[in-house]
């Protein structure tokens, strides 16, 4: 598993992504809104987020 720290300036955006073996986010500081398929949920500082990848 690979890992990275990324950082987002106040009010950035991502396009509409996917990753081949899911993706986990841990949120160090800050707040976001973190999107799947049908569903778009609140991550503030300190949220552990884990997604799976279920395109076929």
């Amino acid at each position: 598993m690979a890992s990275a720290l990324v950082r987002f300036t106040p009010g950035a955006r991502m396009n509409w992504h996917s990753h081949a073996n899911g993706q986990v986010l841990y949120i160090i500081d800050g707040a976001g809104l973190v999107g799947t398929r049908g569903s778009r949920f609140a991550a503030p500082t300190g949220d552990f987020t884990v997604t799976i990848n279920s395109a076929s």
